[in-house]
């Protein structure tokens, strides 16, 4: 295997992609920094020889699960990673939909000199590449770097088998995306006792969304939409209702709120 990898970060925070930039430069790796717009980076990869895409699940501008997706499918040598330096911890529901996108990996918390050492051994381990990770480099950028020593407060997300059940913000706001976009989940005016509910799916049909895509029991997809609608992500047309499998129907906040004409 070759050295000498082109790396393509995609970061929301430039701490990050100063930790990422040298620790990689510590394994002769090149590294390439984008603007956070799909097309730019979509560009990148098609102008050069790229072999991992270092991809943060904070970008705003665009969804990185779906063009994870979409990215491996055009480019199905593409390596992708992504990461979330400000999380600890990951609801298995959320490793699930990640690997089923095709990201080999999620790197969280990664902020401390103790931290990036361990994620760098087991990333090049994941990506097939531990035949050419040099420990000594590494070890002599640890010595030389002032990285600063802040330790990540962050609530636990716990898992959807536990007593309590939490969905992580971006997470959340993305797989809200991902619902929306799908001509799977129809989203259409539909009409109730004489009134006209603009913009609307039914309950049911979005727990058979959830169920089918992020490969959850039914009630385990029930909670992923009570969660979501607790976000405000949705809500039922007349906020009178939790996410119920059924017949009722709901709305996504970007289509705006009861006050923006939910029903007419």
């Amino acid at each position: 295997m070759e050295n000498n990898k082109t790396i393509l970060l995609v970061q929301n925070q430039i701490e990050q992609y100063q930790l990422w930039k040298t620790g990689f430069f510590t394994q002769d790796c090149q590294v390439i920094l984008t603007p956070s717009q799909a097309e730019v980076v979509e560009k990148i990869i098609g102008d050069f020889p790229v072999d991992l895409l270092l991809l943060d699940l904070n970008i705003g501008t665009f969804n990185p699960y779906i063009f994870c997706r979409s990215i491996i499918q055009k480019y199905p040598h593409l390596q992708v990673v992504l990461t979330d330096h400000n999380r600890q911890q990951m609801t298995w529901l959320e490793w699930e939909w990640a690997s089923s996108q095709g990201a080999k990996d999620v790197v969280l918390g990664c902020s401390e000199p103790s931290q990036l050492s361990e994620t760098f051994r087991r990333l090049f381990q994941i990506l097939g590449w531990q035949n050419i990770y040099n420990e000594v480099a590494f070890a002599d950028f640890l010595q030389t770097t002032q990285l600063k020593q802040k330790a990540i407060q962050q609530p636990i997300v716990e898992s959807i088998y536990g007593g309590r059940f939490a969905i992580d913000r971006v997470f959340a706001r993305n797989l809200c995306h991902e619902m929306y976009s799908s001509s799977e989940l129809e989203i259409k005016d539909r009409r109730w006792r004489l009134r006209i509910f603009k913009k609307c799916f039914v309950g049911q049909e979005g727990v058979n969304w959830l169920y089918k895509h992020l490969k959850v029991t039914r009630p385990e997809a029930i909670k992923v939409g009570q969660e979501l609608l607790k976000q405000g992500h949705i809500f039922h047309v007349l906020k009178e209702h939790d996410f119920k499998d059924g017949y009722f129907f709901y709305r996504f906040s970007m289509d705006g709120f009861p006050s923006k004409r939910v029903f007419s």
